[in-house]
């Protein structure tokens, strides 16, 4: 399967984990729906369920709804909700109208244009309130007062441009992106959340009744129930994201230019 058409299965993974007992299999099938047809078909086999998913057309997107009625595929005009720099197809899919030719990415307002707002400016750029004006984001070590005004890839901590996840342990923070551990203890970079599994060690996808998810954060161990996740695999079940990952993931959702814009 192309790199592109796993990218585009990832969308069912980044929803995010639901509870269930018996974990359906999201199938990624490698035809593509024409027009308004179903890109998420529910299956129901026995006691197990599958969701068979396809790729819509490049100008629509998988209109998810819920898991209990069938998904189709809709125009992505309809959802004008891309930001500068995101990846885009057609100008009315991006938030200000305008989807670079060559680039294929969403463009706003120019350097030196007018702006009123973080969001508005090209890549590179961003709002200096006092004069209202797109200029050049602010590079490694230089002074700032939110992450919108350093380049792509940094953010703002203790008012400087850092790189994201550069800080290591024990290292001072005021950003958990800055920290490779995306967790901060005391205004210091701590160790992250980690998790095992517990119960039947030799059945890792059959729901069984006494296994559950072991947290330990700094010192201390808490319980959690294990989850079903998206995959291919029918009674598949994980940890849920611990402490920091929810930052990680929302970094790579951002900063990754090879992420597909339906993500």
């Amino acid at each position: 399967m192309a790199s592109n058409e796993l990218t585009w299965c990832a969308i069912f993974l980044f929803m995010g984990f639901v509870f269930a007992q018996r974990c359906p299999a999201y199938i990624c099938l490698q035809e593509e729906v024409k027009g308004n047809g179903t890109c998420m078909r529910k299956v129901v086999i026995k006691k197990d369920i599958d969701y068979e998913v396809r790729r819509c057309e490049h100008d629509k997107f998988c209109n998810f709804s819920n898991s209990e009625i069938d998904s189709h595929c809709a125009n992505r005009s309809l959802v004008r909700s891309l930001y500068p720099g995101e990846y885009c197809t057609i100008h009315t899919e991006c938030i200000y109208n305008l989807c670079g030719e060559q680039s294929q990415r969403c463009l706003g307002v120019p350097k030196t244009g007018y702006c009123d707002s973080e969001d508005i400016c090209d890549p590179g750029l961003y709002c200096d309130m006092e004069i209202n004006k797109c200029v050049d984001a602010k590079e490694e070590r230089e002074e700032c007062d939110a992450k919108e005004q350093c380049d792509v890839y940094y953010t703002c901590s203790l008012g400087k441009c850092v790189p994201i996840g550069s800080l290591k342990i024990g290292e001072e923070a005021s950003s958990i992106e800055a920290c490779k551990s995306y967790h901060i203890l005391n205004g210091k970079c701590a160790e992250g959340e980690k998790f095992k599994r517990r119960g039947n060690e030799t059945n890792n996808y059959i729901p069984i009744e006494n296994e559950y998810c072991v947290y330990t954060i700094n010192g201390k161990e808490t319980n959690g129930s294990l989850m079903c996740g998206f995959t291919g695999k029918r009674n598949e079940k994980f940890c849920p994201l611990g402490t920091g990952d929810h930052f990680a993931k929302k970094t790579l959702e951002d900063v990754i230019p090879s992420f597909d814009p339906f993500l």
